[in-house]
């Protein structure tokens, strides 16, 4: 393995010199980069759950050193096996990207990252692909077989309703709302003003809803009624009287096996496959215990070797 040099943390490398720079100022009090790079280094309250459940604290220059690492040694896994991921195929991952998720770049640079770090991202999630998919084929048949086995769960959308509702806990309350309805107030300024229900604040939005998920007496009335028709008043409990309003009506739609559903389906299957073929993990752990990494801050080197390679001192 090519040696790997960081600095501290890039961060710390990236900004060390500048120890002059102002990151914050409150109140005219001045906060340095340098200084907010090494609190941001020991963040505490920052890591992950271990595989017993607790709590293990890992410190962002850490988890940081970590992550780096394993994205230089998968990249360089990738090459030294012939998968490493060519311009060609992120170009054609990026456009594919772009196509059926348009905001999400514009997202990932809102937050001041670069679309040449986007393009990074994209490299590093195709190599651990091509990795953990290595010398495995997919055939349109099980592409086939696997939609239809899980076309009525996975790809149908069953006949739903999206419902506003009226709550009231007496009869003397259903007839004011009827009176402001039959007035001409719309079902949602009424649920606004006079439901009981939480949803009141938002007009008595009760959401989309499968039909097979409403109570037998709620989806009997409401399968009866067509797109801005109103139930009539309802048992809800011993004190509660409920009046739904269909705003919706959505029919059962059954997604096609279109070309994208099929790429994702191979993908879907390609990593099925390769879980069982190829140990990415067992191969980044080797790749770890073997790769010459220097890192400049001694009490990083120190834990990344004591925490993450299991390298005990003495």
């Amino acid at each position: 393995m090519k040696s790997i040099l960081l600095a501290a943390t890039l961060l710390v490398g990236a900004f060390a010199r500048a120890q002059s720079d102002t990151m914050i100022e409150i109140n005219g009090e001045k906060v340095s980069r340098a200084d907010y790079v090494r609190r941001m280094e020991y963040l505490p309250g920052i890591g992950k759950a271990s595989r017993d459940g607790n709590f293990i604290e890992v410190f962002p220059g850490l988890a940081t050193v970590d992550f780096i690492i394993n994205e230089r040694l998968t990249l360089q896994i990738a090459k030294e096996r012939g998968v490493e991921p060519t311009p060609a195929e992120i170009d054609a991952e990026l456009a594919m990207i772009q196509r059926r998720e348009p905001g999400l770049l514009d997202r990932f640079t809102s937050t001041g990252r670069t679309k040449e770090e986007y393009r990074s991202v994209v490299r590093l999630n195709l190599a651990n692909f091509k990795l953990q998919t290595e010398g495995v084929l997919v055939t349109d048949t099980e592409i086939k077989n696997l939609y239809d086995l899980a076309k009525d769960v996975r790809f149908t959308r069953p006949p739903m309703v999206r419902l506003r509702v009226i709550a009231v806990n007496a009869e003397s309350e259903s007839k004011e709302v009827d009176a402001e309805l039959k007035a001409g107030k719309t079902f949602a300024a009424t649920a606004a003003l006079l439901s009981k229900d939480v949803t009141s604040r938002v007009g008595g939005m009760y959401g989309d809803i499968p039909l097979d998920q409403l109570s037998s007496n709620v989806k009997d009335a409401v399968t009866k009624l067509k797109k801005g028709d109103t139930t009539a008043w309802l048992k809800s409990s011993d004190t509660l009287l409920v009046k739904f309003f269909v705003e919706e009506v959505f029919a059962r739609v059954t997604r096609p096996l279109d070309a994208d559903l099929k790429e994702d389906l191979r993908r879907e299957l390609l990593v099925r496959k390769g879980s069982a073929k190829n140990d990415v993990s067992k191969l980044l752990k080797e790749a770890r215990q073997k790769a010459d990494i220097k890192i400049a801050s001694p009490e990083f080197e120190k834990a990344y070797k004591e925490s993450i390679l299991d390298k005990k001192p003495g």
